[in-house]
């Protein structure tokens, strides 16, 4: 198992045992062939295991067609692994995509738009110490 892969559009790196990233190049646009490969990478590194998701949207004009995003939200093959996801963006257009997003796909976990990795992994860490005391 590789712990990074590079395709011409992300950077998928497994940075934690249970945190998986995606950090997006500039002007990628990600369409549901791209996803259903990034979903193949997910799959092999979350090696049958929960795992958080953490998608790096910061470069500029870094999008997903409507295509992926229903595929990531629902149908993708991690989607029962995934603990929960954090979308880092730092523009206001960006979160604004972002929240109708998460509203109109409904994805089938917890997911929270952040400002930086740092604070998703923050996040994260609060969402475990919350599995624990469960």
């Amino acid at each position: 198992m590789k712990d990074s892969v590079e395709t011409d559009k992300v950077i998928v790196s497994k940075v934690d045992e249970d945190i998986i990233v995606t950090t997006y190049k500039e002007a990628a646009v990600l369409d549901l062939i791209d996803a259903k490969e990034l979903d193949s990478f997910y799959v092999t590194m979350s090696q049958g295991s929960d795992v958080f998701y953490l998608v790096d949207l910061t470069a500029p004009d870094a999008d997903l067609t409507n295509d992926a995003q229903a595929y990531f939200s629902r149908k993708a093959r991690i989607v029962p692994n995934i603990k929960a996801a954090a979308i880092v963006i730092n523009t206001l257009r960006g979160r604004i995509v972002a929240r109708f997003y998460i509203q109109y796909f409904k994805p089938l976990y917890t997911t929270k738009i952040v400002g930086s990795v740092e604070e998703a992994k923050v996040w994260f860490a609060s969402v475990r110490k919350d599995e624990v005391l469960v």
